[in-house]
């Protein structure tokens, strides 16, 4: 239904552009404002704020001023609705970029303490596997001296 609004709406604003060019103002005036209906239904400001500013012009091509003075009127509205909408909008993005800098940040955070404990635990495993290493061996060389004890090769005399 939106589609259709928006294709019938760009017909009846293209015919209407078409007769301005031609000159036919009063044409112009008919197409647009069928094209205005149809923009209407929608959210297609962009589009009714074009509309607004042709029907201005053609309103004042034929001296309508009254006409002319309520499409610009419409068409300032529109700006600057758009205006606050594109303001809303980089609010919100601002917004959400510092939640994602505030979440990234906290990941960053999280995964340094989380490499830091692996870290930990492995300094601490190697550590405790030195000091076995190191107490076996000792253990062997006593054990070796126990079975093998040191022969005295001196004479007495």
């Amino acid at each position: 239904m939106m589609d259709d609004d928006l294709l019938s709406g760009k017909y009846y604003f293209t015919l209407g552009l078409f007769c301005q060019l031609d000159g036919d103002d009063y044409l112009a005036i008919d197409y647009l404002g069928k094209a205005v209906d149809y923009f209407s239904r929608g959210e297609f400001s962009l589009n009714l704020y074009e509309c607004y500013s042709r029907l201005s012009s053609a309103y004042n091509a034929v001296g309508d001023i009254e006409g002319a003075y309520f499409a610009l009127r419409k068409a300032v509205e529109i700006e600057e609705s758009l205006g606050q909408k594109n303001m809303y909008l980089s609010l919100f993005k601002y917004e959400n970029d510092l939640l994602l800098s505030h979440e990234k940040e906290l990941l960053m955070n999280q995964k340094a303490r989380s490499r830091t404990s692996i870290l930990l635990s492995v300094l601490v495993l190697s550590v405790l596997i030195i000091g076995f290493v190191i107490y076996f061996y000792r253990r062997t060389l006593r054990i070796q001296v126990r079975e093998n004890p040191p022969s005295t090769t001196g004479t007495i005399s």
